[in-house]
């Protein structure tokens, strides 16, 4: 409570004030200052409140009022700043005194409800030390700030602003640009920099700027941080079946599939083609990485409906590593990650892999192989080898299986299970595939006509538009009859799109080239395939011969195979048959063909090798016609020994040389 000698004061002053502003004299009064008692604040308050509004209609009048030379002037300018679409404000001392239209209609007010108020009334609180600097300022760059609408509506708009003399008086005046559109185009254009424009997801730019955030923000010590590396197996097969508006929507349903698979925090996003990738932050246990990679390749193995009539299946292959575990710098991660990828597409997609360190010797070793391949094709370093297929009634030659090999200069052989990967993910496969037709047919070419030759097809290479043309062309320059080529396919072929894969099964045998399905019963063994395509031969897979004669089980399989293809019109024969024991277990199920180290090994194969096989086919047809005869004078034999004592026996002579 103010003293009896404050309040005296405070009260004689706020009369003198009063007096000054009743006489006239409302340019020269100043706002007083608000005393600490209660007695005179509120009149004080209501004072300067007063004293603000006339000094505001004051200078009003000096830009407007009907007496001022410059008035015709005004009015025409207000016209035009009515005209204009930025908001003109004329202000002193932190008060409007005129407002164009633009500006009313920017915070949707009335004119009059906005004439005299203070600026910082249509400011929100977070912005109004910025608008309290920038009025101080006499010359000031552009600057950025926010009004308030009357429903509240934060608008953020561009403020310009110098000062304007009238009648000897300096106002402020202010042009305000709504830049709502300028900043959506802005986000807009930040979001498209940032984020993929097939699937909206994270592109690898703001992947990699999450990721470093992530890693660089961890919540404390102990959390752990994931980084999983995806990609879709055989994605390129698709692209190449459907062409790439197919293989676009087929991306945008994975992606979509991918995004309700993370949490909130979590970042998905697509790296490029089919590779994407997920930060999965804030985890207590290695297990809950685990969780996410199963229900991604969970949902990942479901067929997609792409359009109304096709609907394609896939699979995916996951590489993680982690933070800490595995590093701390987002790149290293990365790479660790991208490591475990190519560990999972090694254990046969469809999978996930954890990072482990020696994963790394791994990756340079694949790395070098594909170089080494690259030059190996262009130098001519691969060769073909041939393994004879024989009759089962008479092991007679009637054809050869190309196999490919690649001896390197330093490393010496190299195992085909080690470079026919690389190859296929490399996309090597196709020039490598189409080598291989041409150097088997023209080999072929040469050979007695009863011998055909057989050529693998990986999916891959399956898969290349171009197949049927190649096949008709190496056909043609080598002069080979389609007929004497076999083509071998495994059942993946026909797993990822079995209606193409078919279609163009039966065009090559429409062809008159033969098609055999290769490894039978390792793969998906789905009898509905050799249902709706009649191939010509069923090949039975190496891993069921070995250990037939001593296994009741795999030589009941290889039963249930020959008499099932028997069937069906197909010829059945035999891998990997390597003892007699074995070859005649599968003489007295009724295999028809054999192949194995027991009829010869693979070996590149010369005009002189035809000729000595030529020669073992004319002496083996000999020596089964001797034992004809021997077989014919025993029963001869036989039925005389009832009259060997009545008449002298009879004999025939058989020598080798007849």
């Amino acid at each position: 409570m103010a003293s009896l000698e404050e309040s005296y004061y405070e009260r004689v002053v706020l009369e003198q004030a009063m007096e000054d502003v009743l006489a006239g004299k409302v340019r020269e009064a100043r706002p007083l200052e608000i005393p600490h008692g209660d007695d005179y604040a509120r009149l004080t308050l209501q004072f300067n409140e007063l004293l603000n509004r006339l000094q505001s209609e004051e200078d009003r009048k000096a830009i407007t009022g009907p007496h001022d030379t410059h008035s015709a002037d005004f009015q025409k300018l207000k016209v035009f700043a009515d005209g204009t679409f930025e908001g003109l404000v004329i202000s002193k001392n932190g008060r409007i005194l005129e407002a164009n239209k633009a500006f009313v209609e920017l915070i949707g007010r009335d004119e009059h409800a906005i004439t005299g108020r203070p600026i910082l009334d249509f400011v929100p609180p977070d912005y109004i030390k910025l608008t309290q600097r920038a009025l101080k300022n006499t010359h000031q760059a552009p600057y950025q700030s926010v009004v308030l609408s009357s429903t509240g509506e934060r608008i953020p708009v561009e403020i310009r602003a110098r000062p304007l003399e009238l009648n000897g008086i300096v106002f402020r005046l202010s042009a305000i640009r709504d830049i709502r559109q300028q900043r959506k185009a802005e986000a807009e254009i930040l979001h498209l920099a940032q984020h993929d424009m097939l699937t909206d997801l994270p592109n690898r730019t703001l992947f990699r700027d999450r990721f470093h955030q992530a890693v660089e923000t961890r919540a404390t010590r102990a959390d752990l941080i994931a980084v999983m590396m995806i990609d879709l197996d055989r994605f390129k097969e698709i692209n190449d079946l459907y062409g790439h508006p197919i293989g676009d929507k087929f991306i945008q349903g994975v992606s979509k599939r991918l995004r309700s698979c993370v949490g909130h925090n979590d970042t998905c996003a697509r790296l490029g083609g089919d590779e994407f990738a997920i930060v999965q932050v804030n985890l207590k246990t290695k297990a809950e990485v685990g969780l996410l990679a199963n229900r991604i390749l969970e949902i990942l193995s479901k067929p997609i409906a792409v359009t109304s009539d096709i609907t394609i299946r896939t699979s995916a292959s996951i590489g993680v590593a982690l933070c800490p575990d595995d590093g701390e710098d987002p790149d290293l991660l990365l790479a660790n990650a991208d490591m475990a990828l190519y560990k999972a597409k090694e254990a046969g997609r469809n999978t996930f892999r954890f990072f482990e360190p020696e994963m790394e010797a791994g990756v340079r070793m694949r790395r070098s192989i594909e170089v080494d391949l690259r030059k190996a094709i262009q130098q001519n370093d691969l060769v073909l080898h041939f393994q004879p297929q024989a009759r089962v009634d008479d092991r007679s030659i009637v054809g050869y299986e190309a196999l490919l090999r690649w001896t390197h200069a330093d490393k010496g052989s190299i195992s085909p299970s080690d470079f026919v990967p690389v190859a296929e993910e490399s996309g090597l496969i196709i020039p490598i595939g189409r080598w291989v037709l041409d150097e088997a047919c023209r080999q072929a070419a040469k050979w007695p006509e009863k011998c055909r030759v057989s050529v693998n097809l990986s999916p891959i290479q399956f898969c290349d538009e171009y197949l049927l043309q190649h096949v008709e062309m190496s056909l043609a320059n080598s002069g080979l009859e389609p007929h004497r080529l076999e083509l071998e396919v495994t059942e993946s072929v026909l797993v990822y799109d079995d209606h193409r894969a078919l279609s163009t099964l039966k065009e090559l045998k429409r062809r008159g080239v033969g098609i055999a399905l290769d490894d039978f019963g390792t793969g998906y063994s789905s009898l509905s395939y050799l249902r709706r395509f009649p191939f010509d031969r069923l090949k039975i897979d190496r891993s069921f011969v070995s250990g037939a004669t001593s296994d009741s089980g795999l030589a009941l399989i290889i039963r249930s195979v020959i008499e099932m293809g028997q069937a069906l019109g197909m010829e059945v024969i035999a891998e990997g048959v390597e003892t007699e024991a074995e070859f005649d277990l599968l003489r007295n199920e009724g295999c028809d063909e054999v192949q194995g180290y027991l009829i010869g090994r693979p070996q590149e194969l010369t005009p002189d090798d035809m000729l000595d096989t030529l020669h073992t086919e004319a002496q083996r047809k000999v020596n089964a016609n001797i034992e004809a005869l021997h077989a014919v004078a025993r029963r001869l034999e036989a039925f005389d020994a009832p009259h060997q004592a009545r008449a002298e026996p009879r004999k025939l002579k058989v020598t080798s040389s007849a």
